[in-house]
């Protein structure tokens, strides 16, 4: 049976404005990508222009609204932290690069301002990803205190459902997990849930999937220990994320904040899901196999110009 990728109620088009220039170098708005833009006189020594459109006036400098480093470099420290340079190379990498010269918490800073403003976004698009999860819980130190990320792959899209960071691995945290996963594919359910034999996970199914469950739709398979990694359904799919994630996260030695934990994972998932491509799904991201087509060129650039647009 041919199942059809669910409409997205999102429609994206290419970013023909980008940070103030349209592809033919002519100045369109960063705040509503319009072309209808006048000059509207000097701030010292530097031309002021206005939007017809939306009203607002800014600065033709290359960046984003409010911001004064270039958005083609903030969108390559994103990808480069995400990609595993530590805070400390990402700056060097700047200053070789563009000449800029910066501090680690300025590039903080941006993660912090702009992944919250992507993953709300992103979060709007349903993903055709309901064949198989694999579920399993990984240890992040935050300020030397071991917290718990959630998170659930599909199989056949490699698509990232869901991520969640916890305190404690609790049946009420297993429930919201699941919960946030099952929006995130617009309300279906999986045909089986593989985890480990964690005790919550039962719980957590049953009280998101209740209907499936009975039905016998949505079933739940633990595998404890090396049984998780054996097998036609083993949770290899979801170790070998996690080695990724640690690979990226061990360079950080832990996370200073709960709050800045929280966003920084996001970040990975974001990247994971939307810029990443994967040789196993032949050069496609897992986004574009789950039904989720976008037209990104410049990376993280793209992403925050449709999410500033929208907020």
């Amino acid at each position: 049976m041919n199942i059809r990728p669910p409409e997205n109620h999102i429609k994206l088009e290419p970013n023909k404005t980008f940070a103030g220039r349209t592809e033919t170098g002519h100045v369109g708005c960063k705040f509503c990508k319009s072309h209808q833009v006048v000059k509207n006189g000097k701030r010292g020594d530097k031309q002021l222009y206005k939007c017809k459109s939306c009203g607002k006036q800014f600065v033709d400098n290359e960046c984003f609204p409010r911001m004064r480093t270039s958005a083609r470099a903030i969108s390559v420290a994103l990808e480069a932290y995400f990609d595993g340079l530590s805070l400390a190379k990402v700056v060097n990498l700047l200053r070789r690069v563009y000449g800029i010269t910066i501090n680690r918490a300025t590039v903080w800073r941006w993660i912090q301002k702009y992944v919250p403003l992507v993953k709300k976004m992103m979060g709007q698009f349903t993903a055709n990803a309901t064949s198989s999860w694999h579920a399993d819980e990984t240890a992040v130190k935050i300020k030397g205190n071991i917290h718990w990320f959630w998170d659930g792959i599909d199989y056949d899209t490699r698509f990232i459902v869901m991520g969640l960071l916890t305190r404690r691995r609790s049946v009420s945290n297993a429930r919201k997990f699941f919960i946030g996963a099952k929006a995130q594919v617009g309300g279906k359910a999986p045909g089986v849930i593989v985890t480990d034999g964690c005790g919550s996970y039962r719980k957590g199914v049953t009280k998101a999937f209740w209907r499936k469950v009975q039905l016998g739709e949505c079933t739940l398979i633990q595998k404890a220990g090396l049984r998780a990694r054996l097998g036609k359904l083993s949770n290899n799919v979801i170790e070998r994320f996690h080695n990724t994630l640690k690979d990226r996260v061990k360079i950080l030695r832990g996370f200073g904040s709960r709050g800045g934990a929280s966003t920084a994972l996001d970040g990975f998932v974001i990247q994971y899901n939307f810029l990443r491509r994967h040789t196993s799904l032949k050069g496609m991201t897992p986004a574009e196999r789950a039904g989720i087509r976008l037209p990104t060129v410049m990376g993280w650039g793209d992403l925050i110009q449709w999410s500033l647009k929208r907020s």
